[in-house]
């Protein structure tokens, strides 16, 4: 086991064992809470063209928000975004856990990227902040007994969450509306998605 310690401007080893991580062939499981990160998005990207398959669970509660305090909009990484768009063409399958609903608030935190021979996990999501300018811990492990405990958290929350992506349709079902502040109610009609409990309509 090996710890890789991430500080400001400085050498990025850790980023270096992650993006090795994500050109490996083998079946790659992420869970991060958040992600906008463009060079990974990229790497993700490349492995659907490769043929190289990607789970990657994601928090709804930290993707699915307004940008600030009284917006009618939800923003979602450009980064992210660009993921989703590529899952339609398979290869990458995206699911999301964790919902802000009234009087209930649930928060999918887990920061963790594994095949089946290699698992890296600590503080660190695939954002900027977290690659290039924060504090952050990633510690590396080929320990199969520890790989298989995180496979199995990895499976029982995927069993869970929710599709990002429906696929052929190219329409996002887990918007969740701001007002609300659910997402099983946002549906998608002729002029774009409005919500069928208050009525919010989506620009």
């Amino acid at each position: 086991m090996r710890a890789y310690f991430l500080r400001p401007n400085a050498d990025n080893l850790a980023e270096e064992k992650l993006i090795e991580l994500f050109k490996d062939y083998k079946e790659l499981y992420i869970a991060v809470a958040y992600f906008n990160n463009k060079k990974f998005s990229n790497l993700l990207i490349n492995r659907a063209d490769n043929h190289f398959p990607t789970n990657l669970l994601i928090n709804t509660s930290d993707i699915l928000r307004p940008q600030n305090d009284g917006d009618s909009e939800i923003a979602i990484s450009e980064a992210l975004m660009k993921v989703i768009v590529a899952s339609s063409k398979g290869l990458i399958n995206v699911r999301s856990l964790g919902t802000r609903a009234k009087g209930k608030y649930q928060n999918m935190h887990h920061k963790f990227y594994m095949n089946s021979d290699k698992l890296f996990f600590g503080s660190v999501n695939l954002t900027d902040a977290a690659l290039n300018r924060n504090y952050e811990l990633l510690t590396e492990t080929y320990d199969k007994h520890i790989i298989e405990n995180f496979k199995n958290e990895f499976n029982s929350m995927w069993k869970i969450a929710s599709e990002i992506y429906t696929g052929r349709d190219n329409k996002l079902r887990s918007l969740m509306c701001p007002i609300c502040e659910r997402h099983e109610g946002v549906d998608f009609e002729s002029y774009g998605p409005i919500c069928t409990f208050c009525g919010h309509k989506f620009s």
